[in-house]
């Protein structure tokens, strides 16, 4: 279960609380340098978008040019990572697609792309494991980042810290659900994805104030994100197959593929439009006065 709120610390150094306590768990999975695994990875990103969400709320008690200078150094710490992280998308997504289209699918040519997928994923993670400059850069980022952190002077306390940070990021998901409709391009579906997560994992932070409300929103946010998500894996794959497609001998099977995908897609934009509309169905005011009036009951 994700860290939240206390009923008798202040909002800010609850959420600060929260924050340092993701920043360790991502350097303690980087305590092993020459065993990091997938696992390790996946949990090091999740830490480091959590603490995001947090730093966030934070804005208001720390000031724009702290959480600006934070943000950004975050930010940069998890991208040593991406391209692990999108290699091994690479191969989860095509496994997903062979076993979701059984028969459709030429298997002899998805067989050898999912080779050469997890050559590639082989191949960089053993570059990060063998560059240790990396990983331990990594890690006294992180350090230097928590230790600043406990020095940080929160020039707000209160209702004020929650209440700034998550109508800004409800009303961002709002927006982005807007643009999608409009111009439904990956780049707008993955924006809406990012601040969905974010609103997510906001709302975890402050769960205990609202258990019956709290956890149904959290389960559509986590729910949208994840077929936004879907979504987002099948474009960077069909980016790497309409690549290839040219100088390919099996581009016909490639592009059979392409177009399963492209079906797929279409069904999840439809999906996550939908429930889009139900989880940003309030005006962001209205959503702060609900969260605002259970905040006040639960202390």
């Amino acid at each position: 279960m994700a860290e939240a709120l206390r009923r008798k610390e202040s909002a800010a150094e609850g959420v600060r609380r929260i924050l340092r306590t993701q920043v360790k768990a991502a350097i303690e999975a980087l305590e092993d340098e020459t065993s990091l695994s997938d696992g390790d990875v996946h949990d090091i990103r999740k830490s480091l978008k959590r603490v995001r969400a947090a730093l966030r709320l934070l804005r208001p008690a720390i000031g724009s040019s702290t959480y600006r200078r934070e943000n950004l150094s975050f930010r940069d710490s998890a991208r040593p990572l991406t391209e692990l992280r999108d290699a091994k998308v690479l191969v989860d997504t095509l496994d997903d697609l062979s076993n979701r289209f059984r028969g459709q699918v030429n298997t002899v040519a998805v067989d050898a792309l999912r080779r050469t997928f997890v050559q590639r994923q082989e191949e960089i993670s053993q570059q990060i494991r063998d560059d240790k400059g990396l990983l331990r850069g990594l890690r006294d980022s992180l350090e230097a980042a928590r230790r600043r952190t406990k020095d940080w002077d929160l020039r707000r306390t209160g209702w004020k810290v929650l209440s700034d940070g998550i109508e800004r990021i409800y009303d961002k998901g709002r927006e982005c659900g807007s643009k999608v409709q409009q111009e439904p391009t990956e780049e707008n579906l993955h924006e809406w994805r990012k601040q969905t997560k974010y609103l997510r994992h906001q709302l975890e932070i402050v769960e205990p104030m609202w258990p019956m409300a709290l956890d149904a929103l959290i389960d559509a946010t986590r729910e949208l994100s994840d077929v936004l998500g879907e979504n987002h894996d099948l474009a960077v794959l069909h980016e790497h197959l309409e690549a290839e497609r040219r100088e390919s001998s099996s581009g016909e099977a490639r592009s059979s593929l392409l177009q399963l995908m492209d079906g797929r897609q279409a069904k999840l934009r439809k999906r996550a439009e939908s429930l889009g509309e139900e989880l940003f169905d309030d005006k962001p005011k209205t959503f702060i006065k609900r969260l605002h009036a259970a905040w006040r009951i639960w202390r």
